[in-house]
């Protein structure tokens, strides 16, 4: 099993991007009127989901810090607040990890100038 794997990972390697090579100089059309190449399109629509998601952990916690300043009421809801803000930071955490690899990976598949 492991000479099969010393066999198959160098070709792997170098099969795999081969691919994303190909869509490079294709136009894509899409139904709605978008047209351009593969890594251009996505790179429109990573910004557009990684702009959304910020937008929505800025509003979870805009609604955490609410339920934390009026939580004088009740000490229940002034941790569901806190919890909800410390949430909101951690996913924005991880999705600003995540656009920064997925840019960096389209940067290496198309040209500079395109994405």
């Amino acid at each position: 099993m492991r000479r099969l794997t010393l066999f198959i990972a160098p070709f792997a390697a170098w099969a795999l991007p081969l691919p994303a090579w190909a869509l490079e100089h294709r136009t894509i059309i899409i139904r709605t009127g978008i047209t351009g190449t593969f890594p251009e399109i996505m790179s429109k629509v990573v910004s557009f989901l990684a702009m959304s998601s910020v937008a929505t952990c800025l509003m979870l916690f805009l609604i955490g810090a609410f339920l934390y300043t009026t939580g004088v009421v009740g000490e229940t809801q002034k941790d569901t607040g806190k919890k909800t803000m410390i949430n909101a930071l951690l996913g924005l955490l991880i999705i600003l990890g995540s656009y920064a690899l997925l840019r960096t990976v389209l940067y290496y598949i198309c040209a500079p100038s395109a994405c």
